[in-house]
């Protein structure tokens, strides 16, 4: 990524990856094309030694199923918001 000049912005990611409580993924469903963001998020979770929690906004069933598979028990549960607006409600309801 260095070669991009975004090597920093990765680490920061990476940083704040590592210690989130709460992930949320919103209208990206983590392609296999997408190596580098997969490797991303696979490492500083694990790397983080945390369980986060993750809100998945997507109204694909199969995204929210392949995001989950992905994870794996890294995280410690999953929930599914079928697209932004929803999201955004139920963000502000538990704010």
């Amino acid at each position: 990524m260095e070669a991009y000049g975004i090597g920093p912005l990765w680490d920061k990611a990476e940083q704040l990856l590592c210690a989130a409580d709460q992930i949320s993924v919103i209208g990206y469903s983590f392609p296999d094309a997408d190596i580098e963001a997969k490797w991303l998020f696979k490492r500083a979770v694990a790397k983080g030694g945390r369980k986060p929690t993750l809100t998945i906004a997507d109204p694909s069933t199969d995204a929210y199923d392949r995001i989950v598979a992905f994870f794996g028990n890294t995280v410690s549960g999953a929930t599914r918001v079928p697209n932004f607006e929803e999201y955004v409600g139920m963000d502000r309801a538990n704010s």
